[in-house]
């Protein structure tokens, strides 16, 4: 029985189970349940172009995002009132993850002006970060108070995406202290470092450990609003130990066997659409007036 297994060979097994999974259509869930088929397709979708892209297969990769952010979309028109702000902030983080600069102005906007009532509780969990963070995307002015009691509260928890160092992090991207925004980003990061090396964590060996969001979705703002943030950095980067996946059904595997997963928590292809666009202008802030 294999004590290893090379790092090409886990990732191509990963990418093909997601493909089985992809090829379940969710147009094809009964009427009630296609909000869910669809939601749950579009972060298959993501998790999937991450396998891709580290495969070196990049034009897939791009495409597998792009069809991500589409069915956000679709979920989104299968919503229900008591899924609206989960299914509006999916819609709004794909089209970032895709480099979708007109979808983000949008969904944005509306995530700003929804006066809908919050039947999910995600003030609870996702909007006292993604309210603030649209403000910041939009170059509105940022009021953090109606959020602080809020994001101490889901900061002190033990296991959230929105750890200390959120709060910082939003404030100084929307005053501009690149400097500030950086420390804040690394707290970030070290908190979802050992939780991604942990076994049994919320996000331990999945894509969702591979990417910090959090932390991925501050440097996309951060670019859009003119400060580059990553190279300030210096927690990005780690190297995991992990088991390979479906271990107890692959015979061929010993029980101890590892493979070495090399992350980048913030990936570059995430950034390069909007670095590109942030050449291509000359001040975001100002081509929005």
């Amino acid at each position: 029985m294999q004590t290893t297994i090379s790092l090409e060979a886990e990732l191509q097994y990963r990418l093909n189970s997601s493909q089985l999974s992809l090829a379940n259509d969710p147009a094809t869930a009964i009427p009630r349940m296609r909000h869910f088929a669809w939601f749950g397709h579009s972060n298959i979708l993501l998790n999937h172009c991450w396998y891709l892209q580290q495969l070196q297969q990049t034009e897939q990769a791009t495409e597998a995002r792009r069809q991500a952010y589409m069915a956000a979309c679709h979920a989104f028109g299968y919503v229900e009132e008591y899924e609206y702000y989960r299914a509006l902030l999916n819609c709004f983080q794909h089209a970032l993850f895709s480099g979708n600069a007109a979808a983000a102005d949008e969904w944005a906007t509306s995530l700003q002006k929804s006066q809908q009532p919050d039947q999910y509780h995600c003030k609870l969990y996702f909007l006292p970060f993604f309210r603030p963070l649209a403000t910041i995307w939009l170059g509105n002015t940022l009021d953090l108070n109606p959020y602080r009691t809020s994001l101490d509260k889901i900061a002190s928890t033990k296991a959230t995406y929105y750890p200390s160092g959120t709060m910082a992090a939003l404030q100084a991207i929307a005053a501009g202290d690149a400097l500030s925004a950086a420390a804040a980003l690394d707290e970030i990061l070290i908190y979802h470092a050992k939780k991604a090396a942990k076994a049994g964590s919320f996000v331990y060996n999945a894509p969702v450990g591979f990417v910090c969001r959090t932390a991925t979705l501050l440097c996309i703002t951060a670019l859009w609003r003119g400060l580059e943030l990553k190279p300030l950095l210096t927690k990005h980067r780690d190297t995991l130990k992990l088991m390979p996946q479906d271990l107890p059904h692959r015979t061929e595997l010993s029980p101890k066997c590892r493979f070495i997963l090399p992350v980048d928590y913030i990936p570059d292809e995430l950034l390069a659409p909007w670095q590109q666009q942030r050449l291509a202008t000359s001040s975001p802030t100002n081509d929005s007036k």
